[in-house]
């Protein structure tokens, strides 16, 4: 049986864009770990509708009018970074990158809410979230604590990337890179204890493409932005021996490793990178100002 039927009937069951997750949901940052988060996630297209589903502790309260305007902004200041790119690029109608995630056209965008609960990386089970790249075009990620880690091409070791209260950190994902003809790399990124007494928080949006853009993904396969989502929200979901079963190309979006990880006791140093030693447009960490 192939690794799409297998896992066919758990995918119907939890393809929710508004939904919970509990603590130990996925595989955690590090082997025979599960991920030390949970999580509430809000689907952009479903918090338009006159009657949305979503989180119950969420719905008719105070806070519903806050996560609209989160939704809101995020998107507006996602499509702005891609009509900047768009116009570097020197793109035109219907090929700049904005004009593949239009508002009314259907996408699975949408605004995860993330508790990281206190863990130690060697006495817990539940340790942080696994190393992968995000299925969004960009993704704008706000806290103000220590924990994200990402691997820039071509570097041996992962390391922290230095929070900053007022701004966002704007991660290039796989839909981009698609789009861009792979000219963009998707951001290798992963969360992992950095005060192993405190209880972490992050709020991230994901920007993505309008469900029947047609990309050719890393395998030079033809998928639809939909049908990406889809299958890497399963690789995402699966346990560690159906993730080696999968296409290698799927947690990390076709990104290529040539050196093993290295996990380090945590450092309080932003992650330098080398772009003269990178040949592809790099952009998969920017600040920009909330």
């Amino acid at each position: 049986m192939s690794y799409e039927a297998q896992n066919t009937s758990i995918f119907m069951q939890v393809l929710k864009f508004s939904r919970y997750e509990p603590v130990g949901s996925r595989n955690g940052s590090l082997e025979g770990k599960r991920d030390g988060y949970e999580m509430v996630k809000i689907s952009r297209d479903e918090i338009q509708r006159e009657s949305p589903h979503i989180p119950r502790n969420i719905k008719n309260s105070s806070d519903l009018k806050v996560i609209e305007n989160a939704i809101s902004g995020n998107n507006i200041m996602g499509k702005a970074i891609l009509a900047a790119l768009s116009t570097a690029f020197g793109l035109t109608g219907g090929a700049r990158f904005e004009n593949l995630h239009r508002n009314h056209r259907p996408s699975t965008s949408t605004l995860s809410m993330m508790h990281y609960i206190p863990s130690h990386p060697v006495k817990d089970g539940n340790v942080g979230h696994q190393k992968h790249t995000d299925i969004s075009s960009l993704t704008v990620l706000f806290t103000e604590q220590w924990g994200l880690q990402i691997r820039p091409p071509g570097s041996k070791e992962f390391g922290f990337v230095e929070p900053k209260k007022g701004q966002a950190i704007i991660n290039v994902g796989d839909s981009l890179r698609f789009a861009s003809g792979h000219t963009f790399q998707s951001c290798i990124h992963r969360v992992v204890p950095y005060d192993y007494t405190e209880h972490r928080y992050s709020v991230a949006y994901f920007l993505r493409a309008e469900d029947e853009t047609m990309f050719q993904d890393s395998e030079g396969r033809y998928v639809t932005s939909r049908q990406w989502h889809d299958e890497k929200f399963l690789a995402f979901l699966a346990s560690p021996a159906d993730q080696a079963a999968a296409p290698s190309s799927l947690l990390l979006g076709g990104m290529q490793e040539d050196e093993t990880d290295v996990y380090g006791l945590p450092q309080a140093k932003p992650v330098a990178i080398d772009t003269a030693k990178n040949s592809g447009v790099e952009v998969s960490a920017v600040e920009v100002s909330a």
